[in-house]
């Protein structure tokens, strides 16, 4: 069972941000139940519809009693945990078993992301794929300050964001001669492989899909129970 659970009041971490299409969320922390013990999450809720999420690394514990370690909001994402319930990790796992990305650590690749949300794919894909180029895409400047403030998503010479709508970016470059390859083509022909592909967490993950990935990507179940900050 899977449950988004406020400690209290002042875990909301900040309130009622309103994005262009009038639509608001709020960013908080909780306690997330999962294999038998609770873990730490941030996440980005629309009324009660939690619309993405990240574990949070435990602080190192202080040499002296410090009050401010209960303050969560000064603790780090876990930008190497995977959420076994989120759509984020199917879409990542989907990458690698479709055929589109090669299953590499060292992979060479040039990743285009639609839509930021809470940015932990992008962010979980730059800081774990070192060769990885990412641009991400979103017509809402809104989510890109969110990814940033609350989410440690990072820019650099090889993640980018453009700030436009995404399907006229996906138009501007194929005008521009720009080919764009997909599992999933903008001439509505998917391959057999996508046909497994679960989007915004509307589809179960395919059967075996998640130990596949754990093997892949080496990821011990309980890694971020063990994380610190650096």
């Amino acid at each position: 069972m899977d449950l988004f659970v406020y400690l209290k009041a002042s875990n909301i971490k900040e309130k009622s941000v309103c994005l262009n299409d009038g639509d608001c969320v709020d960013i908080a922390d909780g306690v997330v139940y999962y294999n038998d013990r609770y873990n730490f999450a941030r996440g980005i809720l629309m009324g009660q519809l939690l619309i993405s999420r990240a574990y949070l690394k435990l602080p190192k514990k202080p040499e002296n009693y410090d009050y401010e370690i209960f303050d969560t909001s000064r603790w780090a994402i876990n930008k190497t945990s995977l959420d076994f319930f989120s759509y984020t990790t199917t879409m990542i796992e989907e990458m690698f078993a479709s055929g589109a990305v090669d299953i590499s650590r060292e992979v060479t690749a040039q990743v285009l992301s639609i839509g930021i949300g809470g940015g932990f794919i992008n962010t979980y894909l730059h800081y774990n794929y070192p060769n990885m180029n990412i641009t991400a895409v979103d017509v809402e400047p809104k989510t890109l300050e969110i990814a940033q403030k609350w989410f440690a998503l990072e820019l650099d010479q090889r993640h980018h964001v453009v700030i436009m709508d995404g399907i006229k970016f996906i138009e501007q470059a194929v005008n521009e001669g720009v080919v764009i390859m997909n599992v999933i083509s903008l001439h509505g022909k998917i391959q057999e492989s996508a046909k497994r592909v679960a989007t915004c967490g509307q589809y179960p993950r395919p059967e075996s899909l998640k130990e596949k990935y754990i093997e892949f990507a080496k990821y011990p179940p309980a890694a971020y129970y063990k994380d610190e900050f650096p």
